[in-house]
């Protein structure tokens, strides 16, 4: 055989055979190939479709995912170290905003020493010149040093908890 007669055969079965697989891959869509791929799941399961108008047709809005986020059922399970919390079938929960009060902060202070000089009583051991702060010379200058707390702080806003999100229709099959 010529080689110019096997470059023809070759490439007569490579033009079929890529015609077949566009012919059926355009059957597919016309007749419904999408359609009964989804149309194979089971009544009742939820898909979330990237449609602007909502539910397709045999479709319903599933109303208890709206404004939600899914989470999958089942028993805690270790994730980088740290145990994930438990799910039962159909348990909600969770918050979109939350305020932090005194019991959600690590417990802290914040104290500081106040410190000052006077002609007159008292004394600290943190401080020893006696010559105060204006370099008098006489000696006779105390040191006083008090504990104070800082004035409370902070206004109770609710911090914002929701993670980055794309918002889809969540849809139930009828």
């Amino acid at each position: 055989m010529s080689k110019q007669l096997l470059i023809g055969a070759a490439s007569a079965i490579l033009a079929t055979t890529l015609i077949g697989f566009v012919t059926l891959i355009a059957n597919w869509f016309t007749e419904g190939g999408v359609a009964k791929l989804i149309g194979a799941l089971p009544a009742n399961a939820v898909v979330a479709f990237d449609v602007p108008n909502g539910c397709p047709h045999g479709w319903s809005v599933f109303q208890q995912a709206q404004s939600r986020v899914l989470i999958g059922v089942g028993p805690g399970q270790v994730s980088s170290g740290n145990k994930l919390s438990s799910y039962n079938y159909r348990e909600e929960g969770g918050y979109e905003r939350v305020t932090l009060d005194k019991s959600n902060l690590p417990k802290h202070q914040h104290g500081y020493n106040d410190i000052y000089w006077s002609e007159v009583g008292g004394r600290s051991s943190a401080l020893t010149n006696a010559l105060g702060n204006k370099g008098d010379s006489d000696r006779d200058n105390s040191g006083h040093e008090i504990r104070r707390q800082t004035a409370e702080t902070g206004e109770g806003n609710p911090v914002d908890t929701m993670p980055p999100y794309i918002a889809l229709y969540f849809c139930k099959k009828n």
